[in-house]
């Protein structure tokens, strides 16, 4: 396999950890998507090539909503933050 961009042959798959965030100031509350494809970079130029999973797409296209799994992690969040300037309970 060949790089796209420079046509050398040293890529190399990596795996990865990706948020995509939604553009705009409008959005900044607006989780992102959390995706962990395995990468493929090519070691002489940097273009970086991924495909997305069908669940990841589907929240891209739907602006974010949040997967249940997603919003359990948000609302724990929010709810330590809440309780954080709360005295604690004796």
């Amino acid at each position: 396999m060949t790089c796209r961009s420079c046509r050398t042959e040293l890529l190399k798959p990596f795996d990865s950890e990706i948020a995509i965030h939604f553009p705009g100031i409008e959005n900044l509350a607006t989780p992102h998507v959390f995706a962990f494809p395995t990468i493929l970079v090519c070691l002489n130029c940097g273009l970086t090539q991924f495909q997305l999973q069908e669940e990841e797409l589907r929240q891209l296209a739907r602006g974010g909503t949040r997967s249940r799994s997603h919003g359990i992690g948000l609302n724990l969040m929010r709810s330590r933050r809440a309780n954080a300037d709360q005295p604690p309970e004796s």
